[in-house]
């Protein structure tokens, strides 16, 4: 509950969907969030701030390293890979430069996705393509469940401007449409035709 506190308490002020649901289950549970100063957040990344006097951060592997968070937090990381599956995501959480844990939450895909595919395909669309900040393992799983075309997987916000805009250099695939579920998506909706 403490883990899920503080990496709640940071998330408060952060635009990702999976801040906004772990403040949503911290809220289920009736825990008591504290307001963080002095955040900071990458995109698609992790958040960072002050909490309680001291500095958390929440997020991915690589946004905890940059910020100093070494030494066991790899380990514990490739640990925890070896358990992910389909539609898991792992978020880390650290104190004061030390990993304190980790939450793995679970997403399931809609049960409409895969008709949802079928109905484009049967509209004209020829290329679907999922364009996400998920590990390739994992998008490569949900992306074949689902029936698309082909998966871009590890993406941060810029890279999916990169998607974008190399499919909208092929005259064959245009126009391109994206759909979006977050402000991590914002700059490439914006370019999409």
């Amino acid at each position: 509950d403490e883990i899920l506190r503080l990496a709640a308490s940071i998330d408060q002020l952060s635009a990702h969907g999976l801040g906004a649901a772990l403040v949503r289950e911290a809220h289920d549970r009736n825990l008591e969030l504290s307001i963080p100063t002095d955040a900071t957040e990458g995109l698609g990344q992790g958040i960072e701030g002050v909490l309680d006097g001291s500095s958390v951060a929440v997020g991915s592997l690589d946004w905890l390293t940059a910020r100093g968070y070494g030494g066991a937090t790899t380990s514990v990381a490739a640990a925890l890979d070896q358990t992910e599956s389909a539609g898991q995501a792992k978020i880390l959480v650290g104190v004061d430069g030390r990993l304190i844990g980790a939450i793995v939450m679970a997403d399931h895909v809609r049960a409409d996705a895969a008709g949802a595919v079928a109905a484009l395909r049967d509209a004209g669309i020829r290329e679907i393509a999922m364009v996400t900040g998920d590990r390739g393992s994992i998008a490569d799983e949900i992306g074949s469940l689902v029936g698309v075309d082909r998966v871009y997987a590890d993406q941060s916000p810029e890279d999916k401007v990169d998607v974008v805009r190399s499919i909208q250099l092929r005259p064959d695939l245009r126009p391109v449409v994206m759909v979006g579920d977050g402000i991590n998506d914002a700059p490439a909706l914006a370019l999409a035709d």
